[in-house]
C-alpha cells in the first residue's frame, strides 16, 4: 500500500520556469490545469463520499476529458502520413542577378527552414513503405515572411489541371463502399480512372518505378514540380525549376523487400530520421535550379504553363481552404510552426483561435491616425509586387494543343532506366494490375503502355496472362522517338559511391570472432555507415575473447530487410544454432533474394547455403577470414545492392 505524503516527503519551489516540488524521484514541474492552478490529485476523480457519484465541480476532470475529446484536428485529406525536421538553408553564392528575395542575396546567409515529408494516399496511420509519390514541402522562414516551396520526389503530376484533383485522389484512395485497400494503389478504381486519363501516363512510369519506395527520406530527390519565376531588382523575370538533391545520394528497397519492412516496423522511414539525427548524421540536400528565358520556355515541356499552370493556381487555392477546415479558422498562421519568424504586421482580427489582435486605435486602412495608432502601412519599396505579365484571350474551357502527347515524356523515361530498374517497372505495373479485377482495365492499360514501350506492354500483358495483345490507344499526338535517353533520370546510374549514413547489420553468436567484429566497427565508422547487432537474444553474446556484446536487435525483431547490408560473424556452435531458427534463415534467405552485399565467416557456410568457404559463384558474397577483409567489404558496400546476383 502506497505511503502517505507526508510534509517532509514534497518541497514547493517557485522558479521561472513555474511552480517545481522535490519528490523521492528528484526535483520534478508541478502538474497545473490549461489555467495554471497546481492539481493535488490526478488520479481520481472528486466524489461524494467514498463511493458516492462523481461531483460536476470537478474542474480537473471536466478540463482534462474535455481536452482529450477533442485533440484531434481532422487529418489531411491527402499527405496525412507524414514526418518532419527543422534545420536551415544556407546559400552558397548570391543570386542577385536572378531575384530580390532577400535569403538569395549573400553568400553563407542562413535562413531557418521546417521540412515536412509525407506519403500522399496512405490515411496517418498507414506503413511508410507504401508504393506511393512522396511529398517533399520546405517551409523557408525568410526575414521578408514565410516562403512554402511544395513538392514531391517526383516532378511530374498525374493531372494537368487542378479540376482533376479530387477525382484523382478519390480514385487513389480507398474504395468507398469497402473502406480499403489502405494506402495501395492496387485496385480497380485507380486503375479505372489511370487507364481512362492519358495524360497521367507519363507519372505512372515513376510511381511504377523505384523512387516511389525509396530507402530513407534522407535518400530522395525532391522537387517543386511546377515552374516558378524570380524576378531580379531591375523587374527583370527568369522562370526557374526547383530541385533538392540528397547529397548522400538517392537509394531504393525492391518491392518485396518494402513488403517485409512495412511488416517489420511500419514506422520505418519515421525512425530512420529520428536515429540519423539523434546521432548528428544530419540529412542534407543540395538545391539546383533550372532556368530558363521565355523564349525556351515557349517550347517546354507539355503539361507545364508557370505561373499560369491550373494545377498550380488551383494547388493555391486548395491549401489555404484546407487549413480552415483542418484548423477550424483563419488563425493557422499564429500556431508557431506556421507563424513567420521575421517582425509581421496585420490589421486582421479576432476569428477562430486568435492568438494576438493588432494593437492601437485603427482596425483599417486608410486611416488619418498617425504613428503607432494608425498601424501598419503599405510600403510600395520593401512589399511584394506581382510580376505584370500582360495577360489576354477569351474565356474558355479547354487545354492547350501543347498539353496532348501524352506518351513522349513516358518513353523517354522508361528508355533512361538500366535493365534492372526497367524490370522492376514492368514487375510492379504486373503485381499493381493483377490486384484489378476488372480484366476491361488491364488491357486498357496495355494499350497504353503500347504508346510508350512495346516490350514493356508484351512484358505486362505476359505476366498477367493477357491475351490476345490489345491494339494500341489511339493517340492525340503520335509519341516521339527523338527524345534521348536521360541518364539523370536513373537512380542507379547516379550511384553516391559512399556507404555514409547507411546501416549494416551483424548477425552474431556466442564465440563470434571479437577482433573481426572490432575491425567491422572501426571500418564502418570510416565510412560514415552505422552497425547493428542481431543475436537470438536482446540481451548479447560473449565472443571470442571473453567480452560481452549486448545486442541492438533480437533475430525475430531485426530482420536484414531494414539494413542496408549484413555480415555473419558467428562460431561454429552459433551457426548451427542459429540455422534451427526460421528468423535467422529468413535474415538469410531474404539478405541474398534482396541482392545486398553479405559479408561472412567459413562458420557461416552452412547458414548462407554455399557449396564452400570461397561462396564460389555467388557474386556479392565476402568471406572474412581475417579482420582486414572488413575493410574490403566496406568498400564494396559502397555500391549498395548487387544488381548482378538477381
Amino acid at each position: 500500500m502506497a505511503k502517505k505524503a507526508t510534509k517532509n516527503d514534497r518541497k514547493t519551489v517557485k522558479g521561472n520556469g513555474g511552480e517545481t516540488h522535490q519528490t523521492a524521484g528528484g526535483d520534478v514541474p508541478t502538474l497545473t490545469t490549461k489555467q495554471g492552478v497546481p492539481v493535488a490529485d490526478d488520479q481520481n476523480t472528486l466524489t461524494v463520499g467514498e463511493r458516492g457519484p462523481a461531483a460536476l465541480e470537478d474542474f480537473h476532470f471536466r478540463e482534462k476529458l474535455f481536452h482529450f475529446d477533442h485533440e484531434r484536428i481532422p487529418e489531411r485529406v491527402v499527405h496525412a502520413r507524414g514526418f518532419a525536421a527543422h534545420g536551415y538553408f544556407e546559400n552558397y553564392a548570391p543570386l542577385d542577378k536572378l531575384t530580390r528575395a532577400g535569403l538569395f542575396q549573400k553568400k553563407g546567409q542562413r535562413t531557418p527552414a521546417f521540412v515536412r515529408f509525407s506519403t500522399v494516399a496512405g490515411n496517418k496511420g498507414s506503413g511508410d513503405l507504401a508504393r506511393d509519390v512522396r511529398g517533399f514541402a520546405v517551409k523557408l522562414y525568410t526575414e521578408e515572411g514565410n516562403w512554402d516551396i511544395v513538392g514531391n520526389n517526383i516532378p511530374v503530376f498525374f493531372i494537368q489541371d487542378a479540376m482533376k484533383f479530387p477525382d484523382l485522389i478519390h480514385a487513389a484512395k480507398q474504395e468507398p463502399d469497402r473502406g480499403f485497400p489502405q494506402a495501395q494503389t492496387a485496385h480497380d478504381n485507380f486503375w479505372d480512372f489511370i487507364s481512362l486519363t492519358p495524360e497521367s501516363m507519363h507519372m505512372v512510369m515513376w510511381i511504377m518505378s523505384d523512387r516511389t519506395i525509396p530507402r530513407s527520406l534522407r535518400f530522395m530527390e525532391g522537387f517543386g514540380v511546377h515552374s516558378f519565376r524570380m524576378v531580379n531588382a531591375k523587374g527583370e523575370s527568369t522562370f526557374v525549376k526547383f530541385h533538392w538533391k540528397p547529397k548522400q545520394g538517392m537509394q531504393s528497397v525492391v518491392w518485396n523487400e518494402a513488403l517485409k519492412i512495412n511488416g517489420a516496423d511500419p514506422d520505418f522511414h519515421r525512425r530512420d530520421m529520428w536515429g540519423a539525427i539523434e546521432s548528428g548524421d544530419y540529412p542534407e540536400w543540395e538545391l539546383g535550379l533550372q532556368i530558363f528565358d521565355e523564349k525556351f520556355a515557349e517550347n517546354i515541356v507539355p503539361g507545364i504553363d508557370f505561373t499560369n499552370d491550373p494545377l498550380l493556381q488551383g494547388r493555391n487555392f486548395s491549401y489555404l481552404d484546407t487549413q480552415l477546415k483542418r484548423l477550424g479558422g483563419p488563425n493557422f498562421t499564429h500556431i508557431p510552426i506556421n507563424a513567420p519568424k521575421c517582425p509581421y504586421h496585420t490589421l486582421q482580427q479576432d476569428g477562430h483561435m486568435a492568438m494576438e489582435n493588432p494593437k492601437g486605435r485603427a482596425n483599417y486602412e486608410p486611416n488619418s491616425w498617425g504613428g503607432a495608432e494608425g498601424g501598419p502601412r503599405e510600403n510600395p519599396q520593401r512589399g511584394f509586387q506581382s510580376y505584370p505579365a500582360e495577360e489576354a484571350g477569351t474565356k474558355q474551357r479547354l487545354r492547350p494543343e501543347s498539353f496532348s502527347d501524352h506518351y513522349s515524356q513516358a518513353r523517354q523515361f522508361y528508355i533512361s532506366q538500366t535493365e534492372v530498374e526497367q524490370a522492376h517497372i514492368r514487375d510492379a505495373l504486373v503485381f499493381e494490375l493483377s490486384k484489378v479485377e476488372t480484366v476491361a482495365i488491364r488491357a486498357r492499360m496495355v494499350a497504353h503502355l503500347r504508346n510508350i514501350d512495346e516490350d514493356l506492354a508484351k512484358g505486362v500483358a505476359k505476366g498477367l496472362r493477357l491475351s490476345p495483345l490489345p491494339r494500341p490507344v489511339d493517340a492525340a499526338r503520335p509519341t516521339r522517338d527523338d527524345l534521348k535517353a536521360s541518364p539523370a533520370l536513373s537512380i542507379l546510374l547516379n550511384q553516391p559511391e559512399t556507404f555514409s549514413g547507411r546501416k549494416i547489420g551483424v548477425l552474431v553468436s556466442d564465440g563470434a570472432d571479437a577482433a573481426l567484429l572490432t575491425a567491422l566497427e572501426k571500418a564502418a565508422k570510416k565510412e560514415g555507415a552505422k552497425v547493428a547487432y542481431v543475436a537470438a537474444s536482446v540481451g548479447g553474446v560473449k565472443t571470442s575473447d571473453g567480452s560481452w556484446l549486448e545486442a541492438d536487435e533480437k533475430i525475430d525483431g531485426g530482420p536484414s530487410v531494414v539494413f542496408d547490408a549484413v555480415a555473419l560473424v558467428l562460431s561454429e556452435k552459433g551457426a548451427r544454432e542459429l540455422a534451427a531458427m526460421p528468423p535467422a534463415r529468413d535474415f538469410v534467405s531474404d539478405a541474398l533474394a534482396h541482392n545486398k552485399f553479405i559479408g561472412f565467416t567459413e562458420e557461416a557456410v552452412d547458414l548462407l547455403g554455399l557449396s564452400g568457404p570461397d561462396g564460389a559463384g555467388a557474386e556479392g558474397l565476402v568471406p572474412l577470414d581475417k579482420a582486414t577483409d572488413a575493410g574490403r567489404f566496406l568498400t564494396l558496400c559502397r555500391n549498395l545492392r548487387c544488381w548482378t546476383r538477381a
